[in-house]
């Protein structure tokens, strides 16, 4: 995070900053955590008109270690840690924007004016004598400028202060983003292989630190290697087209596919050894099954090979057919443009021809 010249933020908090304990490496934290609370800080917008703000609170004891989530989902982690999640709203800052839900504890909208002494109230709420406060958070510049301008006090209530992205970059020697992090040490959150909503919403992302943090620290040693998401759809986007090597997948008979595949997640997970970088399954499969199934994967050797293995595999009782289908600007790339425009007009038909199309929707 401190990269370069010293932030100006560090000059403005000055004796608080200094106050507290930065804690840069897992053996420290480790040290550190125990008989504490964690409280994870987040802010959504920009410093001068942040729209958000949002806190997630972990107690840490003998009795109750810090525990990575079981089976590596967000919510799971949630539960299993009982962990306190607060949203503070600015009433001023409202915005039609499309956000991710709230998913995580209580949230409360209110003027501007008030957002500090609300989120300090928050945080009393939950400090206890006998325990110290650790802060938390991923790549906190934005943080500390903000705690700078408007609450220097609220960081003095703090003895010790950890950005998450520090401990990843002293592991791997890297600084992934947040959401390329909790990809690679598997974590699942939204459809964690689509890209996060447009909109966060801070409490969600601060409960995402802890998880991410708690990960690090059961991990010991982080190898970050990143992931090509698949993209999880459950109607036909409008990029459809950027997807060259398609597999076409229906049945033998022509009748409804295996019903033991009823998501986009599943049908991914079913062809994963081809590294798709695309599926499509109608989301009427859950109630009504289908007849197509889409698979897309990044290069024509992978398309190859899914061919040949799957076709005429036995799935669900059901003979699978694979038709593959490429983008005629793959042959011709000489053409590219006007082949291009042909192989869309061409594709779209044929996926109109063959799929149940519905409004553009990706399963998040």
């Amino acid at each position: 995070m401190l990269l370069g010249k010293e932030p100006q933020f560090v000059r403005r908090l000055g004796s608080i900053w200094d106050s507290v304990i930065h804690i840069t490496n897992l053996d420290t934290l480790r040290e550190c955590m125990m008989n504490s609370i964690l409280v994870a800080f987040d802010i959504e917008g920009h410093v001068a008109s942040i729209n958000e703000v949002g806190m997630a609170y972990l107690h840490v004891s003998e009795a109750k270690p810090l525990r990575a989530s079981q089976d590596g989902t967000l919510r799971t982690f949630h539960s299993q840690n009982a962990i306190q999640a607060y949203t503070i709203m600015v009433w001023e800052m409202r915005s039609k924007r499309r956000h991710e839900a709230i998913k995580y504890g209580d949230h409360v909208t209110v003027h501007r004016d008030v957002v500090c002494e609300t989120l300090d109230q928050t945080l009393s709420s939950v400090e206890q004598r006998s325990r110290q406060l650790i802060l938390v958070g991923y790549d906190m510049y934005t943080e500390f400028d903000w705690i700078s301008r408007e609450n220097p006090t609220f960081l003095s209530r703090f003895k010790y202060w950890v950005d998450v992205q520090e401990l990843v970059e002293a592991s791997c020697g890297s600084r992934p983003s947040h959401f390329n992090t909790m990809a690679a040490m598997n974590i699942t959150d939204w459809n964690p292989t689509n890209s996060p909503p447009s909109g966060h919403r801070a409490s969600n992302d601060a409960v995402r630190a802890l998880a991410t943090l708690s990960t690090l620290v059961s991990l010991g040693k982080f190898e970050y290697q990143r992931v090509v998401a698949t993209r999880l759809f459950s109607s036909s986007p409008r990029n459809w087209d950027n997807y060259p090597f398609k597999a076409r997948v229906t049945t033998r008979d022509k009748d409804m596919l295996p019903a033991c595949i009823k998501t986009p997640r599943a049908l991914s997970s079913h062809f994963a050894a081809y590294e798709p970088v695309a599926v499509l399954i109608n989301k009427r499969a859950a109630t009504k099954g289908v007849r197509v199934w889409w698979i897309c994967v990044p290069t024509r050797d992978l398309l190859e090979k899914l061919a040949a293995d799957m076709n005429g595999s036995v799935l669900g009782g059901k003979e699978l057919n694979i038709e593959k289908v490429i983008a005629s600007w793959i042959a011709d790339r000489q053409g590219r443009q006007h082949q291009g425009i042909k192989s869309a007009a061409s594709d779209r038909t044929h996926l109109q021809q063959n799929f149940e199309m519905e409004d553009f929707e990706i399963d998040i």
